[in-house]
């Protein structure tokens, strides 16, 4: 499988039942990486418990930034992602809408001249509920309950992207 290239990290809210659902959009440079990217992501699905792991960890640094890891693990490989000098801005929003939903989406897009992007959400969307915070497991807090199967019927086919 092809491997992908060059990443940046998006913030990717979504509004669903009267709260934003966050969301983090993966940005590549070409559609091939992000479509590459995504198919880690559907092997990852579709295998087997024992054979797989998905792991999204991010860790403070100085100066106000955050460094990004994203390990896939599935039975055609492992894929790594790391993003480093990662906007405040964008983990703390996604930290700050976790204490209202219990998930967060990932996404995935490609830069197209000026604009991203995105992959088809209703094909292309992971779910979870899980963060790894500067060494610690972090779970979404569901204060306001969300019918997600609703979430993802209402996902649009395609979608561009401003910047957040």
């Amino acid at each position: 499988m092809h491997e992908p290239g060059t990443v940046q990290l998006r913030y990717a809210g979504l509004p669903f039942a009267g709260v934003e659902v966050p969301g983090l959009c993966f940005e590549f440079s070409s559609r091939q990486d992000a479509q590459s990217f995504f198919g880690h992501v559907h092997n990852y699905l579709r295998a087997p418990a024992a054979q797989k792991s998905l792991q999204l960890q991010v860790d403070s640094v100085e100066k106000a930034g955050w460094n990004l890891k994203l390990q896939i693990q599935e039975p055609s490989g492992l894929l790594v992602i790391d993003i480093l000098d990662v906007r405040d801005e964008i983990i703390s929003r996604l930290l700050n809408h976790l204490q209202t939903v219990s998930y967060y989406i990932v996404l995935a897009g490609y830069t197209v001249g000026e604009n991203v992007e995105l992959l088809s959400p209703k094909a292309h969307h992971l779910l979870k509920h899980d963060l790894w915070v500067n060494g610690r497991q972090t779970f979404g807090t569901a204060t306001k309950e969300l019918r997600w199967d609703e979430l993802v019927n209402q996902l649009p086919e395609t979608q561009g992207m401003r910047e957040h």
